[in-house]
């Protein structure tokens, strides 16, 4: 009997995380790290924001009623700047959980959002992203 292989990934389309307080985290991300809005969706129910970023893929924030929060993260998020973006973080209520290191492909730091999601501010030393 001939088995079928389930297709292979084809990338991502979104990173999402799911927040507690959708103002409070889009001012998080929009004035600490400089997102710009792409897309906002109210459905009543859903509500969400999306980012797209210069290499293509989104990032999105997202709160619905009929699903509790959890927490999620584990995105690294290519930036210029780590250190200057540290320092942002904590001046828009995140939380630094480990301050910047230097590895010998990167530099980077894992933060807390204000909902209380981690993610990491990383800089490739060959200067690639996404």
């Amino acid at each position: 009997m001939p088995t079928t292989k389930p297709s292979s990934p084809r990338g991502l389309d979104a990173v999402y995380y799911m927040v507690k307080d959708l103002p409070r985290a889009r001012k998080f991300y929009e004035e600490a790290l400089g997102f710009e809005p792409t897309v906002v969706n109210d459905f009543g129910e859903w509500q969400g924001v999306e980012y797209e970023l210069p290499t293509g893929q989104t990032f999105g924030l997202g709160k619905s009623a009929s699903s509790p929060w959890r927490q999620c993260g584990g995105a690294m998020i290519a930036v210029a700047n780590v250190e200057e973006l540290t320092k942002r973080v904590i001046m828009f209520g995140g939380k630094i959980l480990m301050d910047v290191s230097e590895s010998p492909v990167c530099f980077t730091s894992w933060c807390e959002d204000s909902e209380g999601n981690s993610f990491s501010l990383h800089r490739r030393k060959d200067g690639t992203a996404g």
